[in-house]
């Protein structure tokens, strides 16, 4: 957690599916089938059986602005109704981890 004057950013690992909608809750289109509705839906090796713990949501202020799928590399914010996968956005930044994670937080404010 990061404390500054204008803004508290907590990331929040576990997001539980139970009551909680993913995908929604950063402002997409409710689950009606396909791979957005997959996502949801247990994996062998999901802790508890519960699929929300492969999410990782950061929150600011206690309003979520980004969610991260861990096992298929995919990526939400508020503004962006669709998944985007990270490994395209890792390659098209030549594989620099410090300039894929600045276009990851660009597009957090991005409207």
């Amino acid at each position: 957690m990061v404390d500054s004057d204008s803004a508290k950013i907590t990331l929040r690992h576990g997001f539980r599916s139970r009551g909680v909608r993913i995908q929604p809750a950063l402002g997409g289109q409710s689950c009606t089938g396909g791979d957005k509705c997959e996502l949801r839906r247990p994996k062998h090796g999901d802790f508890y059986g519960e699929p929300g713990y492969r999410f990782w949501v950061i929150l600011r202020d206690g309003e979520p602005i980004l969610a991260l799928e861990q096992d298929e590399g995919l990526a939400w914010t508020r503004h962006h109704h669709t998944a985007f996968p990270l490994m395209t956005l890792y390659e098209e930044s030549r594989r620099h981890l410090f300039v894929t994670a600045l276009k990851l937080l660009r597009r957090v404010d991005q409207v």
